[in-house]
C-alpha cells in the first residue's frame, strides 16, 4: 500500500508524491519567551538528544497567538481624508541578523507625524532559526510579529519584528527526522 498525493494528468500518466517523514521527533504548542532582548538571540530550544544533519530534520512552525499595535495618522486637506499607519513607539523592535540570529534594538522614528516610520505591512512569522548551521543538537523556533517599516533615516524598507508579549504568545510546531540512519 502507497501512501501520498497521486497527481494524473489528461494521458493518465501518474505521480505519487510520498512525505520524506520517518518519525515525529517532538510537536506540540510552546508558549514563547516574554521579551526579547538586544544582543542576544530569541526564541524556543528543543533538545534532540543527538546531533543531525540539516537534511535529516525538519521543522514546521506556525504563530498561535499574536499581539499588534499601531498608530493611525489621520489628516485632513482641502476635504480629503488621508490615513496613514504607524508602527507603535511604545513597543520594543528589533532587527534580526539572518546568520547569527542576534537581536538588535529598533528604535522608529517618532519625532512628528510627518517624520514617523512608516508601516506597509504586518505579520506573524515562526521558523526554525538555523543561524548558519549545519548539523544541530537543538532546534530553535524564532517567531515574531513582523513589521515592514519605512524607515526615515536610511530611507529605507526594513523588517523588525516584536516578540513575545509584544508579539507572538504561542507557537504550534513539529520537529520530524527525515533520511535518518542513526
Amino acid at each position: 500500500m502507497s501512501f501520498g498525493i497521486k497527481i494524473t494528468d489528461s494521458s493518465s500518466n501518474e505521480l505519487l508524491i510520498t512525505p520524506n517523514i520517518l518519525t515525529i521527533f517532538e510537536s506540540g504548542r510552546a508558549s514563547t519567551p516574554t521579551s526579547g532582548s538586544s544582543g542576544s538571540t530569541y526564541g524556543n530550544s528543543i533538545a534532540l538528544g543527538n546531533t543531525y544533519a540539516e537534511e535529516n530534520v525538519g521543522v514546521l512552525a506556525n504563530s498561535f497567538v499574536i499581539n499588534i499595535d499601531l498608530l493611525l495618522y489621520n489628516l485632513s486637506y482641502d476635504g480629503w481624508q488621508f490615513h496613514s499607519w504607524f508602527v507603535n513607539d511604545n513597543f520594543s523592535y528589533y532587527t534580526r541578523n539572518e546568520s547569527t540570529g542576534i537581536l538588535t534594538t529598533f528604535t522608529p522614528n517618532t519625532t512628528s507625524a510627518t517624520y514617523y516610520d512608516g508601516l506597509l505591512s504586518v505579520f506573524p512569522v515562526a521558523f526554525w532559526d538555523k543561524k548558519s548551521a549545519s548539523s544541530f543538537t537543538s532546534i530553535d523556533i524564532f517567531s515574531a510579529t513582523s513589521h515592514l517599516v519605512y524607515d526615515q533615516s536610511s530611507s529605507s524598507f526594513v523588517d523588525v519584528y516584536s516578540v513575545g508579549s509584544q508579539g507572538v504568545e504561542n507557537i504550534d510546531y513539529t520537529i520530524y527526522t527525515s533520511n535518518y540512519k542513526g
